[in-house]
């Protein structure tokens, strides 16, 4: 994901004609040419590059350069509501994010939370869609402790349980549920919310921890069935009109922690 810069090598000099000398070199025309470097000029030499790549690579390290074994990882984009967010425990800070992701992918917003309602925070890859996410923290002023994710797009490489992302379909949620569930209208701020999962499923894995907000697929919004699932009310997923929208998930919050003292 980060390009990792190598450390320029060394070379030492090749031993040269005037320093091996001739048949008439330093040694009064013994007719010796002189030796390859000392081994102890040898072993001093490796060590001083072993040494230099070392201290290199601590400090590309220290930058957040050297996150490919987090981000490779099978846990390392998996949400889990109310215990981490990938790499990220619950006592983590931004400062941890930006060691386990990269520092140069970690970034200061504000983070929208609807009504008019925004706080600071931490979006990780501003750049990239697919691996974007924003973190409110507990404690906004040491960014620590990190309480809600939110997701918003139509792809992800973020999963939660179950393999529930961005772009699950309507379809996909009542087959993994087991039963039908309820949703809001469209065209509000909570336009979409999944507001009950009828006590399917995933009632017991997200309930309480993981709100999903859908809406109707691309160019579905001119359908007349549109005008049908409008406002705050509930809606059944079972409605013909619903369906007939193809609604998929544009929106994820999930609580990692309760809001905490300190």
């Amino acid at each position: 994901m980060m390009p990792v810069h190598g450390p320029t090598s060394r070379r030492f000099p090749e031993p040269s004609a005037a320093r091996t000398g001739s048949s008439t070199g330093i040694n009064g025309g013994s007719g010796r040419t002189a030796c390859a470097a000392p081994p102890r000029f040898q072993e001093e030499a490796l060590t001083t590059r072993a040494i230099a790549f070392v201290f290199i690579a601590a400090a590309i390290a220290a930058a957040g350069t050297l996150p490919g074994c987090v981000q490779n990882s099978k846990t390392a984009w998996e949400i889990v509501p109310g215990r981490r967010l990938g790499a990220l425990n619950l006592s983590d800070s931004e400062r941890d994010l930006g060691a386990a992701y990269g520092a140069q992918n970690v970034r200061h917003v504000t983070v929208s939370l609807g009504e008019g309602e925004a706080v600071s925070g931490t979006l990780l890859y501003p750049e990239d869609p697919e691996k974007r996410v924003e973190i409110v923290w507990m404690n906004a002023t040491a960014r620590r402790y990190p309480m809600h994710a939110i997701l918003r797009g139509t792809r992800s490489r973020w999963t939660l349980p179950r393999g529930i992302t961005l772009g699950t379909t309507l379809a996909d949620l009542e087959r993994l549920n087991g039963r039908p569930f309820t949703m809001a209208g469209f065209g509000w701020d909570y336009s979409g919310a999944v507001t009950d999962w009828e006590g399917g499923a995933l009632s017991s894995i997200l309930k309480g921890r993981a709100w999903l907000y859908l809406e109707p697929a691309p160019g579905k919004d001119q359908d007349p069935s549109f005008a049908q699932v409008q406002g705050d009310r509930d809606i059944s997923s079972t409605s013909p009109a619903m369906r007939a929208l193809e609604p998929r998930i544009t929106r994820i919050r999930v609580s990692l922690a309760e809001p905490r003292r300190n």
